[in-house]
């Protein structure tokens, strides 16, 4: 997260719940309870559309990008997570 413009964010200042939603619950669980949201979404079982997803390809990438940025002294950072978390 960036700033273009000062502002008086403080990462002092935000307060987070001990124990908060799992991630699981704001998902599209992919089995049809949901009401499919094109383009987000495909078919009437609300399968994530894979432009969404991240590949194999894009995992290696991101690993190898993040080396690349590492090796420079920037802070470039990424997870996964899983989804019961």
């Amino acid at each position: 997260m960036g700033f273009s413009d000062k502002t008086y964010f403080s990462w002092d200042d935000l307060q987070i719940p001990a124990i908060g939603p799992r991630l699981s619950s704001i998902l599209y669980p992919q089995e049809g309870s949901e009401t499919p949201e094109e383009p987000y979404t495909n078919g009437t079982q609300t399968i994530i559309n894979s432009k969404y997803t991240l590949t194999d390809n894009l995992w290696t990438h991101l690993q190898a990008y993040a080396a690349k940025h590492r090796v420079a002294g920037n802070n470039f950072v990424f997870g996964l997570m899983d989804l019961f978390q």
